[in-house]
C-alpha cells in the first residue's frame, strides 16, 4: 500500500493552560493503557511478526505517525506545566498493554477499533477544552487516527475480502 500513512496538514502549536482533569485525560491519551505508546507498541510487535509485507509496511508507518503523536502531546503536556513522564493518569506505561496476538484478523480488527476509540476520546476532550490551541491539536491529531481506520480497513479487505466485524 503506497501512499500517506498520515494527513499533510501541520499540527498546531499549544499555548496557555489546561485544567487538572485535561492534563490527566492527556496523560491517558499519551501513554495509558489505550493511549499512543500503546499504539506504537502494538504495531511495532505487529509489524515483526507479520508474515505479509504489505501489511508489515503499513502497520510500521502508522507507528510511526502514533510516535509524532506522541511526541506532540509530551510537549504540549511540558508546555501545560506537567512532566511528560510515560503514565497515563494512574500508573506507568506498561509493555503489558501492547497487544501481542498473533492472530491477523484479530489484531487488526483490534487495532481498526483501537484508532476509532482513540479518535473519538481526542474529539471528545477536544469539545470539553477552552484551551483553543489544544483543541486544534486534538482534532488534528483525531483527523490522523480516522485515516488510520480507513488505512486498516482497506488492509483487512485486501487480506479477508470482507470488512471486519466491530
Amino acid at each position: 500500500m503506497e501512499g500517506e500513512y498520515n494527513l499533510n496538514l501541520p499540527y498546531p502549536e499549544i499555548s496557555g493552560e489546561a485544567s487538572a482533569r485535561e492534563i490527566e485525560d492527556l496523560y491517558d491519551l499519551y501513554a495509558g493503557r489505550f493511549s499512543e505508546l500503546t499504539a506504537i507498541t502494538s504495531y511495532i510487535y505487529q509489524s515483526i511478526i507479520c508474515n505479509d509485507t504489505q501489511l508489515a509496511k503499513l502497520l510500521l508507518r502508522i507507528s510511526i505517525t502514533e510516535m509524532e503523536h506522541c511526541e506532540r502531546l509530551g510537549k504540549a503536556l511540558m508546555t501545560l506545566g506537567a512532566d511528560p513522564v510515560f503514565a497515563g493518569r494512574y500508573n506507568y506505561f506498561s509493555c503489558g498493554y501492547t497487544n501481542y496476538s498473533k492472530d491477523v484478523r484479530d489484531f487488526l480488527t483490534a487495532n481498526i477499533n483501537g484508532e476509532e476509540d482513540a479518535r473519538r476520546a481526542y474529539l471528545e476532550l477536544a469539545y470539553k477544552t477552552q484551551n483553543q490551541t489544544l483543541r486544534e491539536l486534538l482534532t488534528r491529531i483525531a483527523m490522523d487516527e480516522e485515516h488510520h481506520v480507513k488505512l486498516l480497513n482497506e488492509e483487512f479487505y485486501r487480506l479477508f475480502n470482507e470488512l471486519p466485524n466491530l
